[in-house]
C-alpha cells in the first residue's frame, strides 16, 4: 500500500519506500497526474482534519476506524465527518472489529461512495 502524507512541514517526515511526503494539494495533483494513478491503484492520504475536508469530495473509498468510546481526557476538538449519517456513503465491508489495548472497542470499515 502506498501512503501519502500531506503536511505543511515537509521536513518533519522522512520519505520511505511506501511513504510519500507532499507539501500541498497542487503537488499532490502533479504527483497523481505524472503517474497516471487510477482508481485501481491504492493510495492512502494521511493528514489532519483540513486534509480530509479538502480531499473528501474527490474520494471514492475510505478506510475508517471508529471507536465505541467517548474520549474526554483530553477531549477531542476535531472529528471526521459522520459519513455513516450521509446517504452518499455506505459501509461496503467490515475489515476488522477489535478491542484496543486500552479496552476501547474499535471497528474498521471500508466505506464506498454511493453512485
Amino acid at each position: 500500500r502506498n501512503n501519502i502524507v500531506l503536511t505543511r512541514n515537509k521536513d518533519s517526515i522522512k520519505p520511505k519506500k511506501y511513504l510519500i511526503v507532499i507539501n500541498d494539494v497542487s503537488e499532490l495533483c502533479t504527483y497523481i497526474s505524472n503517474r497516471n494513478i487510477t482508481i485501481k491503484d491504492e493510495y492512502y492520504v494521511i493528514g489532519g482534519a483540513q486534509i480530509y475536508d479538502l480531499l473528501l469530495p474527490y474520494t471514492e473509498s475510505i478506510i475508517l476506524t471508529q471507536f465505541k468510546h467517548e474520549f474526554t481526557d483530553p477531549k477531542p476538538d476535531t472529528y471526521f465527518p459522520r459519513i455513516d449519517e450521509l446517504d452518499t456513503w455506505k459501509c461496503d465491508e467490515y475489515l476488522n472489529v477489535y478491542l484496543t489495548k486500552e479496552g476501547y472497542k474499535a471497528k474498521i470499515c471500508k466505506w464506498i461512495r454511493n453512485v
